[in-house]
Parts: C-alpha cells; sequence; structure tokens
C-alpha cells in the first residue's frame, strides 16, 4: 500500500504518509481513514508528510478531496502537509493546501517534518 497511517501518542497526533504514485480513490480512502484515526483517538492534528508522493491529481478530484474532508473533520482539525520533494508534486500538494483552506480547513504546508511538528504544536508560530 502507498500510505499508511499511525496514531504517535507521543507527539497527540495522527500521521499519514504517502509514497509512490496513489490514485485520487486512493488517497480519499486514506483521508477518510485519517480524520477517523483522529476522532478514535480523540487528536484534530495531522501530520500528512508527502515527502516522497509522486502522484499527480487532476483540479477536479482536488475539489472532491477537499469537500470531501471538509464535511468529515471535526471544528478544530488542523492538518500540516510535509511538501514533496519532487516539483511537480509539490505544485498539486500546494494546490491541495490552498483548496483545503478555501474549504474552511485549518491547513498548511512545510518543506520539512520538523516545521509541521512544531506548528502542530504552536499554530503561531
Amino acid at each position: 500500500m502507498p500510505w499508511s497511517i499511525k496514531h504517535r501518542p507521543e507527539l497527540k497526533i495522527v500521521e499519514a504518509s504517502f509514497a509512490g504514485r496513489i490514485c485520487a480513490d486512493s488517497l480519499l480512502e486514506a483521508m477518510m481513514q485519517t480524520v477517523n484515526e483522529c476522532l478514535n483517538h480523540h487528536t484534530l492534528l495531522c501530520l500528512a508528510d508527502c515527502g516522497t508522493l509522486e502522484s499527480e491529481h487532476s483540479a477536479a478530484d482536488v475539489e472532491r478531496m477537499a469537500d470531501l474532508l471538509a464535511k468529515a473533520a471535526p471544528g478544530g482539525f488542523r492538518k500540516a502537509i510535509v511538501w514533496p520533494y519532487l516539483p511537480k508534486a509539490q505544485a498539486d500538494v500546494r494546490r491541495w493546501e490552498t483548496t483545503f483552506v478555501a474549504r474552511g480547513l485549518t491547513a498548511r504546508g512545510f518543506p520539512d517534518r520538523a516545521s509541521a511538528l512544531m506548528w502542530l504544536r504552536n499554530p503561531s508560530a
């Protein structure tokens, strides 16, 4: 499976990691499972590590994912996204970030994991 989801109790987050090529339906499934894990573990903090993601998704796919996540995510849900290393995939993830924010979700992208975790712990950072 090109993605995994783990509860990180020591950090009080749920972490989703993505690698390689992932079709839009699989990515949507992973996003919804991540929200469910957050609810199950009583956390509103999510880290999406897309560092090795290679996928490209259409604007329509991103819109659909953002719409469904906006409906499923609880109020106060925060998602930190580690940008992919590949420039094209990075542009796609930045588009996700913009689309999620436009739907009223709190999401922010970061070049590395340390910065993403710092923001999750202290959103004013």
